[in-house]
C-alpha cells in the first residue's frame, strides 16, 4: 500500500517510508491525523500502525465518496448494458476486475515475471533459482497471475522496471 501511495503522492510516500524505517523518540504526531485519539502519540512502537492508517486515509477514506460514486455509476452502466449480467458482475473480486479491465496480457509472460525476481542469499551453485526458472517457463498466464497475486497481491506486473520480487533463502 505504501508503494501505491508513493505513486499517488511521491513526497508523502517518501516521508512515510522514512518514518517507517527510521527511529525517533518523539515524532511530534498523534493519531488524530488518522481518525484516532489525539492523546495517543506516534512512537517507534506504533509508527507502523500510524503509517498504515495514513496510507488508508489518503488513498481511500478521504476519497470514499468519489470512489463510491464511481462504483455506483459503473454498476449502473453495466446494468444498462445487460440487466441479466449485472447481478453476476457484482460477484467479481477486485482482482477479477483488475484482470478484466487492466491486465496487460502482452507483458505477462514467464520471461517478464522471471526478470522481476531477485534471488537473495542463494549461492551461485544453488539449484533453487534454476528450478524456479524452469518451472515458471512452463506457466501459462493464469498460473503467472496466481503467483503474482500470492507474491504481490496484484494479478499483473507494475509498469516500473525497477520492481523486484525478492525470493530469500532462509537459514
Amino acid at each position: 500500500a505504501l508503494r501505491d501511495l508513493a505513486a499517488f503522492d511521491p513526497a508523502l510516500g517518501a516521508i512515510l517510508e522514512r518514518m517507517r524505517t527510521s527511529e525517533s523518540e518523539d515524532w511530534g504526531l498523534d493519531f488524530s491525523d488518522v481518525g484516532g485519539d489525539a492523546a495517543t502519540p506516534v512512537t517507534d512502537a506504533n509508527k507502523r500502525v500510524f503509517v498504515r492508517r495514513k496510507v488508508g486515509q489518503v488513498l481511500v477514506a478521504c476519497r470514499r465518496g468519489a470512489l463510491e460514486a464511481l462504483r455506483n455509476g459503473f454498476v449502473e452502466a453495466l446494468g444498462d448494458l445487460s440487466a441479466e449480467a449485472a447481478p453476476f458482475l457484482k460477484l467479481f473480486s477486485s482482482t477479477d476486475w483488475r484482470v478484466l479491465l487492466c491486465a496487460d496480457d502482452d507483458r505477462l509472460a514467464p520471461g517478464a515475471v522471471l526478470a522481476a525476481l531477485e534471488f537473495v542469499g542463494f549461492s551461485s551453485t544453488s539449484a533453487v533459482p534454476r528450478a524456479i526458472e524452469e518451472t515458471f517457463r512452463t506457466f501459462d498466464k493464469d498460473s503467472l497471475r496466481r503467483f503474482l497475486v500470492f507474491a504481490t497481491g496484484s494479478p499483473s506486473l507494475p509498469v516500473a522496471d525497477s520492481f523486484k520480487i525478492q525470493i530469500r533463502r532462509q537459514p
